[in-house]
């Protein structure tokens, strides 16, 4: 069986069931801890097309793939998944016997919920995005320390000349006012 991504590489209005499908990677070639039967043939039958799935991470496209019988290939360790109604750690023990019951030599590894493997997908971009924050609100902390001093630095140099004109009966108004007309004619 191949994707709907892989489907899209066969030419426009070509069907890709029922054609010979070569796959490389199970033609001798090293496939990391992959393990192939002796003797298998790399050659098979597209018998049908599945709805494309996350198989890159959620934030990348689909890849085009290729899902061939696990007598055929099989990697050393493999994903059961479940779906079930209520608390997934519930029934946990119930998977494990039936599995076990199975086949004694298999064993379950780590289990994890759905929720689980989305929240490692997202956990890169929140750390990034907090990182983001906390240096955005360090330089909008810096930026309102530099305003406070600049402001702050000219109000004291010019208290004398603000006591003054204050004797001579301006108000806080006309004072602000005077000091914004200043700065606008300052080159």
């Amino acid at each position: 069986m191949i994707n709907e991504s892989a489907a899209k590489l066969w030419r426009a209005g070509a069907d890709p069931i029922g054609k010979t499908l070569s796959v490389d990677r199970l033609a001798g070639h090293p496939w990391g801890s992959v393990l192939l039967p002796t003797g298998s043939s790399p050659n098979f039958i597209v018998i049908g097309i599945i709805g494309d799935t996350k198989n890159e991470g959620l934030r990348d496209a689909t890849q085009p793939a290729v899902l061939v019988p696990y007598t055929l290939a099989s990697p050393p360790s493999r994903i059961l998944a479940v779906r079930t109604f209520g608390e997934p750690a519930a029934i946990l023990n119930s998977v494990r016997r039936r599995v076990g019951a199975l086949d004694s030599q298999i064993a379950i590894g780590r289990s994890m919920t759905l929720k689980e493997v989305l929240g490692f997908e997202t956990m890169q971009p929140r750390f990034t995005m907090a990182v983001f924050a906390c240096f955005a609100g360090l330089g909008l902390s810096l930026a309102a320390i530099g305003i406070y001093s600049i402001v702050s630095y000219d109000v004291t140099q010019r208290m004398h000349e603000f006591s003054v004109r204050m004797a001579l009966g301006a108000n806080r108004a006309d004072i602000v006012k005077w000091c914004c007309a200043r700065r606008q004619q300052a080159p």
